[in-house]
C-alpha cells in the first residue's frame, strides 16, 4: 500500500510539469518541479515530437534535480536538461541549446552552468553582428569538389589554383562537449546527454551531424564526436564542413578557432594546383615518425599514407633528427637569463630547420623567435623583416586577435617600443617577454570565448 500511495503521490507531481511556449522565441520551455527524478524526465523534451527514452532502458543511477536548475538563461532556446556527475564534488552537467545561432545553423553544448553562462553570454550568443561572416560561403563557386578517393572514403579536391591566404571555411560548431564535465558522467548519461542535443538541432543541422563519418562504432552520435571533433581546449567540437578535410601531415590548409567571433576558419597556406587533394593536420607539426604513427591510429584508427610518413627509413629519420634539434634550439632561445647562448644565428638555424621540414604556418614561431633575437640587440630592419614574417603567417596560423600575432604586428611597426627592444642591454626581472613556446602553454587554459 504504502507503494501505491508513493507513487500516485509521484505521479500527481509528475503532471504538474509545466511545458509552454512562454519563452518567446516559439519553444517550449519545459519546468520541472523538484525532486523529479531521472528516469521520468526523460518524458519530457521542449520539442513537438516530445524526446522520449523508456526508463526502464536505464542502467544508471536515479538522480534527482531541483526546480532552480530549470530557468531558461541568455540565449538558448530550450531549457536545459540537467544531470548531476557519479563523484562527491561533481557538478551539474547540462545540454544547452540554441536553435537560432550562426544564422539559424544552430549549436548545441554539453557543459556545465557556469560555462553556459560565459558562453551563452558571449558576444557572439548576443549579437548576430559577430558572426556576419561565418557560415556563409567566401567565394562564389567551390574551389573544390568532393570524390571518392581509394583507401580515404571522401576527400575534397582542388578545381581551380588556390594561393596562400585563400578562404576555404568559416564555421561555428553544431555540437560541443566539456571534456572534464564529460569525464564525470556514465557511458549511459553521455548517450542520453549527446541524443538530446543533436534532437534538439535544426533538422538540416542534425542531418549534416549524422552524415559524418564514424569510424568505431558504438553509439552513432559518440562515435560521430570522437572521429571528427578538433580539441578547443577543455572542449570537443564538431565542425562538420572541416571534418570532410582529410589528414596529411605536412598539409596544404590549416584552421583555427577564433573566440571573438567562436567561428572555425580555414584557410590554404600555399599553392595548390586543380586536382590535388586538400589536407589539414590533425596532430601537433612537431611529432616524430612514432608518436605520429600511434596518434593517429589510437584516435582516428587509420595508418598514415601521407609522403612524409611513407618515405623511405632514412628519410623518416631524417625528420626525426630535425624535429629533435628544432625542439633543443628552441629551448635554447627561450633562455633569457644572463648566460644566455642564444643568437640570432640560432634563430636563423630554427628556420632553415622549418623549411626543410616543410613546415608552412608554423614558420611563425621560427620567424618570432628571429624577430626577437634581432629585436634584443637592437637591429630594427632585420627584427621589422622577421616580424613582417611571422605575422603574415600568424595571422592564418593563430588568427589576427591572437596576442602573439598582435605582438609581431607591433614589432613590426614600432620596434623601438616592443619589451623585446634592446632587451640584452636591460637588467633582467624588468620585463617579460613572451616566446612562442609560451604561447603552447597559454593556450592549454584559455577559455572557450571571451568573457564580456
Amino acid at each position: 500500500m504504502r507503494l501505491s500511495i508513493s507513487l500516485l503521490g509521484f505521479l500527481a507531481t509528475f503532471s504538474l510539469v509545466n511545458c509552454d511556449s512562454s519563452d518567446g522565441k516559439g519553444s517550449e520551455a519545459c519546468l520541472l518541479p523538484r525532486n523529479i527524478p531521472l528516469a521520468l524526465q526523460w518524458a519530457c523534451d521542449t520539442d513537438a515530437e516530445h524526446f522520449y527514452r523508456e526508463a526502464d532502458n536505464y542502467d544508471g543511477p536515479v538522480r534527482f534535480l531541483t526546480s532552480r536548475s530549470r530557468i531558461q538563461p541568455y540565449s538558448w532556446t530550450y531549457q536545459p536538461f540537467c544531470l548531476f556527475g557519479d563523484s562527491i564534488g561533481s557538478s551539474t552537467i547540462c545540454v544547452w541549446t540554441d536553435h537560432n545561432f550562426g544564422g539559424g545553423r544552430g549549436i548545441s553544448i554539453v557543459a556545465d552552468v557556469e560555462d553556459a553562462k560565459t558562453i551563452g553570454t558571449s558576444g557572439p550568443f548576443r549579437n548576430s553582428d559577430y558572426l556576419k561572416e561565418s557560415n556563409v560561403p567566401s567565394y562564389t563557386y567551390p574551389p573544390f569538389e568532393q570524390r571518392a578517393l581509394p583507401g580515404k572514403g571522401f576527400g575534397l579536391i582542388a578545381n581551380t589554383t588556390l594561393h596562400l591566404g585563400n578562404r576555404l571555411f568559416a564555421h561555428t560548431p553544431v555540437f560541443a562537449v566539456q571534456d572534464s564535465r564529460a569525464a564525470e558522467l556514465t557511458e549511459n548519461d553521455l548517450e542520453l546527454l549527446y541524443e538530446l542535443g543533436i534532437k534538439r538541432l535544426p533538422e538540416k543541422t542534425r542531418k549534416i551531424y549524422m552524415d559524418l563519418h564514424g569510424h568505431f562504432g558504438g553509439h552513432a552520435i559518440s562515435d560521430r564526436l570522437v572521429t571528427n571533433a578538433f580539441d578547443l581546449n577543455d572542449y570537443s567540437a564538431v565542425f562538420p564542413e572541416t571534418s570532410r578535410l582529410n589528414h596529411d601531415c605536412r598539409p596544404n590548409a590549416h584552421y583555427y578557432f577564433e573566440k571573438s567571433t567562436f567561428t572555425h576558419y580555414v584557410h590554404i597556406i600555399r599553392t595548390v594546383l586543380p586536382g590535388e587533394e586538400l589536407t589539414i593536420s590533425y596532430i601537433s607539426p612537431y611529432l616524430n615518425h612514432k608518436q605520429r604513427e600511434i596518434r593517429i591510429k589510437g584516435q582516428w584508427g587509420f595508418k598514415c599514407d601521407c609522403k612524409l610518413c611513407t618515405s623511405p627509413p632514412m628519410f623518416t629519420k631524417a625528420s626525426d633528427e630535425r624535429l629533435a634539434l628544432i625542439f633543443d634550439l628552441e629551448e635554447e632561445l627561450d633562455d633569457l637569463s644572463l648566460n644566455r647562448t642564444a643568437s640570432p644565428d640560432i634563430a636563423l638555424q630554427l628556420i632553415s630547420l622549418y623549411e626543410q621540414e616543410r613546415f608552412v604556418t608554423p614558420a611563425a614561431e621560427a620567424y618570432t623567435y628571429a624577430a626577437l633575437e634581432y629585436s634584443y640587440i637592437g637591429n630594427k630592419p632585420m627584427a621589422q623583416k622577421y616580424a613582417a614574417k611571422a605575422h603574415e603567417l600568424n595571422l592564418i596560423w593563430r588568427g589576427p586577435t591572437n596576442k602573439y600575432s598582435r605582438g609581431m604586428r607591433n614589432l613590426m611597426l614600432e620596434p623601438e617600443n616592443h619589451p623585446s627592444w634592446l632587451y640584452s642591454e636591460k637588467p633582467r626581472g624588468d620585463i617579460t617577454i613572451h616566446t612562442p613556446n609560451d604561447e603552447k602553454e597559454d593556450e592549454k587554459n584559455e577559455p572557450m570565448v571571451d568573457a564580456e
